[in-house]
Order: C-alpha cells, then structure tokens, then sequence
C-alpha cells in the first residue's frame, strides 16, 4: 500500500530516500521532488507549471482551476496512507513491525528470482541463503501479503477460494514490558476479518509474538465497489497500533 502515511504542509517538501550528500553546512541535504517521499501529501500542488493556451497564468489562477476541476471522489488510503503521521506517538509506538535484510530478499525470490539472480543486484547474501522449494512466482502465494509490513495488501481475493490467511510478528519495544494487547477489526460491509490470537500477551523473555489475518470474501463480490479497505488495530489501554488494509476481489 502506497503512501505509507501523510503529513501537513503545503509545499511537498520531505525527507527522501537518495545519497546523503551534504549542503552548506555539512548537515544531509533535505529532498525537493527527488528520491522517494516517506509520507507527504500526495495531491499538493497538482497544477505545477502553467501549460497549453493559458502560459501566462498567475499561481493564484493555477490553484483556483486545481480546486475547481478536482473530482471530488472520497479519499482513501490510496492517498493518505495510514493517515497524518504522529511524531510524538510514533517515538512511544509500543508495538512495531520488524523486516530484517532476509525478508526483502525472501520476498525476492517470491517473486520468481533464485539465488544466484539476487546477488547480482544484492550487495551480498547472508551465509547458507536460500530460495528453496517455494521460491517462485508460480507456487508463492504470498509475494507482498507475506511480507511482514505494517499494512496489508492482499490482491485477487476470488482467485483465492475467497479467502486468505496473511501472518505478521510484532515486536514489544513500549516501556512496560509485561503488557496485554487485544485486537479490534474495521471491516468493510461483504469481508469478514478475523484475528487470531485476538490477545497478545508480552512477558520479559517474549518480546516477539505472531498473529494471522483471515479474510473471507465470499460475500465481498456483490458488495465491492473498487477495492475494499478497513483496519487492525491492537491497544493496550496505552498505545494504538493501526494497521490498514486493501483488499481486492
């Protein structure tokens, strides 16, 4: 799911992905439109620069034929991601998602690539890597549903039987580390969503622990009009742990 998240402003200015090339005062170089934007507003100034019959319209004029030509259409995750990004609660964030270097690379070979494919444009393979069995398109059925990511994506609903199982790990990185989470689900009309286990229950000696998404569209079809979003979300009482999801039939 693309954009991760939002963020006000008005400018479209973000930190970006790209080499960290230093400016005057050898502090890392703030992007402008280049690499890739973590989290900004993705319709901010759409008109750019003045085209076609009308070059010598003012931004005032730019902006007016942007507000007024818009469709209108309700805004998604599509657009917003998870929503505005908190700093403050995102430095207290309780649980989080973790993906280390074999992750990206199983999903690599997920995707169809073996081993020897990856190292070309890998910097190097961790020791006794391996594709295996399952490593290809034809038999995976996860690629980026099985990708332990905060959000979930999970494509072709229907094909499926209507349903499909996606698992995540979450990590206790909060300051209580005996702590109980439970789940709450927001599901659109048609998918039926389940959690399993719907508690999560951290001690000192188990920080990790696992849980599995189930969706059902078997009723989803007659009701989907596009594709379908909604929610996870798991909270101690303290911290709020969101997770959306898109799913298409």
């Amino acid at each position: 799911m693309d954009p991760d998240v939002d963020a006000p402003g008005r400018r479209g200015e973000a930190v970006a992905v790209q080499p960290r090339v230093g400016d005057v005062h050898g502090l890392p170089a703030r992007g402008r439109g280049g690499g890739r934007r973590q989290g900004v507003e993705p319709g901010v100034e759409p008109c750019g620069d003045p085209v076609g019959d009308h070059d010598d319209g003012g931004p005032a004029e730019q902006r007016r034929g942007g507000v007024t030509t818009d469709s209108g259409s309700p805004a998604t995750p599509y657009d917003h991601g998870a929503g505005q990004v908190n700093p403050a609660a995102a430095l207290d964030a309780g649980l989080v998602y973790e993906l280390g270097e074999e992750d990206y690379l199983q999903f690599l070979c997920d995707y169809g690539y073996d081993a020897s494919q990856i190292k070309l444009v890998a910097a190097s393979l961790p020791g006794g890597f391996s594709c295996g069995a399952g490593g290809n398109a034809s038999d995976s059925k996860d690629l980026i549903s099985g990708l332990n990511y905060p959000s979930i994506a999970v494509t072709g609903l229907g094909k499926a039987g209507g349903t499909r199982t996606v698992s995540r790990v979450v990590t206790n990185v909060g300051a209580q580390q005996e702590a109980t989470y439970t789940v709450a689900v927001a599901a659109p009309a048609g998918l039926d969503v389940k959690v399993v286990p719907g508690k999560l229950e951290f001690t000192k000696s188990v920080k990790k622990l696992g849980f599995q998404v189930s969706f059902s569209g078997k009723n989803a079809a007659a009701a989907a009009k596009g594709d379908l979003f909604g929610s996870i979300t798991w909270s101690d009482g303290k911290h709020t742990v969101r997770s959306p999801f898109v799913v298409t039939i």
